[in-house]
């Protein structure tokens, strides 16, 4: 049976993924906004809120290690932990 996840627009492709998880294991253990996962490397992210949405869901889907999703702070911006 195919990988359907290699054809869904909803999360980061293979791509994105190990540039994410490459992001993710350079940071020390803590809570996160997207943003300060990125870090520079943020201001390449050409859609910022559809590639956070498909972060998101990366990260609920178990697609991502080292990391899970806490939920939105008090602006509404995702906050993410780290382990």
């Amino acid at each position: 049976m195919a990988d359907d996840s290699a054809h869904d627009n909803s999360i980061l492709d293979d791509q994105e993924r190990e540039i994410a998880q490459d992001l993710i294991d350079a940071r020390q253990p803590g809570n996160y906004e997207l943003r300060e996962i990125f870090g520079d490397f943020w201001d390449t992210v050409t859609q910022p809120n559809s590639y956070g949405k498909r972060f998101k869901k990366s990260v609920l889907c178990g697609h991502l290690s080292r990391i899970s999703w806490k939920g939105p702070d008090s602006q509404n911006h995702q906050i993410y932990l780290i382990g």
